[in-house]
Protein backbone atom coordinates (compact mmCIF):
# COMPACT_ATOMS: atom_id res chain seq x y z
CA UNK A 1 0.00 0.00 0.00
CA UNK A 2 1.68 3.54 -0.71
CA UNK A 3 1.61 6.59 1.20
CA UNK A 4 -1.56 8.29 -0.64
CA UNK A 5 -3.29 5.21 -0.12
CA UNK A 6 -2.77 5.22 3.62
CA UNK A 7 -3.69 9.03 3.56
CA UNK A 8 -6.91 8.94 1.89
CA UNK A 9 -8.30 5.73 3.90
CA UNK A 10 -7.03 8.00 6.98
CA UNK A 11 -9.11 10.99 5.52
CA UNK A 12 -12.09 8.72 4.57
CA UNK A 13 -11.86 7.64 8.01
CA UNK A 14 -11.82 11.30 9.81
CA UNK A 15 -14.07 12.54 7.51
CA UNK A 16 -16.56 9.69 8.36
CA UNK A 17 -16.06 9.85 12.34
CA UNK A 18 -16.74 13.58 11.79
CA UNK A 19 -20.21 13.07 10.03
CA UNK A 20 -21.00 10.45 12.78
CA UNK A 21 -20.05 12.90 15.86
CA UNK A 22 -22.01 15.29 13.68
CA UNK A 23 -25.35 12.85 13.51
CA UNK A 24 -24.84 12.42 17.14
CA UNK A 25 -24.60 15.77 18.66
CA UNK A 26 -27.73 16.53 16.11
CA UNK A 27 -29.04 14.18 17.78
CA UNK A 28 -28.30 14.62 22.02
CA UNK A 29 -29.45 18.52 20.98
CA UNK A 30 -32.58 17.49 19.72
CA UNK A 31 -33.53 14.90 22.54
CA UNK A 32 -31.96 18.02 25.27
CA UNK A 33 -34.93 20.00 23.14
CA UNK A 34 -37.92 17.80 24.28
CA UNK A 35 -37.06 17.29 27.54
CA UNK A 36 -36.30 20.87 28.00
CA UNK A 37 -39.94 21.66 26.39
CA UNK A 38 -41.24 18.03 28.51
CA UNK A 39 -40.52 19.99 31.91
CA UNK A 40 -41.30 23.56 30.39
CA UNK A 41 -44.84 22.40 29.88
CA UNK A 42 -45.33 20.73 32.81
CA UNK A 43 -43.92 23.40 35.22
CA UNK A 44 -46.40 26.24 33.00
CA UNK A 45 -49.56 23.20 33.79
CA UNK A 46 -48.93 23.22 37.18
CA UNK A 47 -49.15 27.10 37.68
CA UNK A 48 -52.32 27.60 35.39
CA UNK A 49 -53.54 24.53 38.37
CA UNK A 50 -52.87 26.26 40.53
CA UNK A 51 -54.22 29.72 39.33
CA UNK A 52 -57.52 28.33 38.49
CA UNK A 53 -57.50 26.60 41.59
CA UNK A 54 -57.07 29.80 43.59
CA UNK A 55 -59.79 31.64 41.32
CA UNK A 56 -62.21 28.91 42.20
CA UNK A 57 -60.92 28.90 46.07
CA UNK A 58 -61.22 32.91 45.96
CA UNK A 59 -64.37 33.37 44.71
CA UNK A 60 -65.82 30.07 47.15
CA UNK A 61 -64.74 31.62 50.58
CA UNK A 62 -64.89 35.55 50.03
CA UNK A 63 -68.11 34.95 51.09
CA UNK A 64 -68.42 32.55 53.72
CA UNK A 65 -65.29 33.69 55.49
CA UNK A 66 -65.35 37.44 55.43
CA UNK A 67 -68.42 39.60 56.53
CA UNK A 68 -67.24 42.97 56.06
CA UNK A 69 -63.91 42.38 53.99
CA UNK A 70 -61.26 45.44 54.05
CA UNK A 71 -58.77 45.93 51.07
CA UNK A 72 -61.46 44.30 48.62
CA UNK A 73 -59.33 45.99 45.82
CA UNK A 74 -56.55 42.79 46.39
CA UNK A 75 -59.46 40.64 45.73
CA UNK A 76 -60.07 42.32 42.17
CA UNK A 77 -56.25 42.42 41.46
CA UNK A 78 -55.25 38.80 42.41
CA UNK A 79 -58.61 37.58 40.08
CA UNK A 80 -57.11 39.37 37.40
CA UNK A 81 -53.39 38.23 37.92
CA UNK A 82 -54.59 34.84 38.08
CA UNK A 83 -56.50 35.09 35.05
CA UNK A 84 -53.59 36.86 33.34
CA UNK A 85 -51.20 34.66 34.70
CA UNK A 86 -53.24 31.22 32.98
CA UNK A 87 -53.75 33.42 29.45
CA UNK A 88 -49.71 34.00 29.89
CA UNK A 89 -49.10 30.37 30.25
CA UNK A 90 -51.33 29.05 27.52
CA UNK A 91 -49.50 31.18 25.22
CA UNK A 92 -46.01 29.84 26.60
CA UNK A 93 -47.44 26.64 26.69
CA UNK A 94 -48.09 26.90 22.82
CA UNK A 95 -44.79 28.52 21.89
CA UNK A 96 -42.71 25.79 23.77
CA UNK A 97 -44.46 23.71 21.49
CA UNK A 98 -44.27 25.25 18.28
CA UNK A 99 -40.42 24.84 19.25
CA UNK A 100 -40.35 21.42 18.61
CA UNK A 101 -41.78 22.03 14.81
CA UNK A 102 -39.15 21.62 11.81
CA UNK A 103 -38.48 25.44 11.73
CA UNK A 104 -38.55 26.14 15.55
CA UNK A 105 -39.67 29.65 16.23
CA UNK A 106 -39.00 32.75 14.68
CA UNK A 107 -37.05 35.76 16.57
CA UNK A 108 -40.79 37.12 16.90
CA UNK A 109 -41.91 34.07 18.33
CA UNK A 110 -38.87 33.74 20.99
CA UNK A 111 -39.68 37.45 21.64
CA UNK A 112 -43.34 36.00 22.64
CA UNK A 113 -42.64 33.15 24.48
CA UNK A 114 -39.64 34.70 26.81
CA UNK A 115 -42.44 37.94 27.63
CA UNK A 116 -45.54 35.67 27.74
CA UNK A 117 -42.72 33.95 30.35
CA UNK A 118 -41.84 36.99 32.24
CA UNK A 119 -45.21 37.85 32.89
CA UNK A 120 -46.56 34.82 33.90
CA UNK A 121 -44.39 34.68 36.33
CA UNK A 122 -44.76 38.32 37.78
CA UNK A 123 -48.76 38.01 37.52
CA UNK A 124 -48.57 35.00 39.43
CA UNK A 125 -46.48 36.70 42.66
CA UNK A 126 -48.34 39.97 42.53
CA UNK A 127 -51.80 37.80 42.99
CA UNK A 128 -50.06 35.43 45.50
CA UNK A 129 -49.09 38.61 47.14
CA UNK A 130 -52.28 40.50 46.87
CA UNK A 131 -54.08 37.16 48.19
CA UNK A 132 -51.72 36.67 51.36
CA UNK A 133 -51.62 40.45 52.33
CA UNK A 134 -55.80 40.70 51.65
CA UNK A 135 -56.28 37.63 54.18
CA UNK A 136 -53.76 38.77 56.89
CA UNK A 137 -55.08 42.29 56.96
CA UNK A 138 -58.90 40.61 57.75
CA UNK A 139 -57.82 37.21 59.37
CA UNK A 140 -56.12 39.97 61.90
Amino acid sequence: MSTEEIIDKQNNYIEHAKEVSRSTRDEAEKDYLLKRVELATNYIKHISTISTGSIFLLVTLLDTLFNNPEWKALVGVSLVGFMLTIVCGVITFTTELAKTGPNGLSVRGELLDASATAIMWLSFIISIGCLVAFGLKNLF
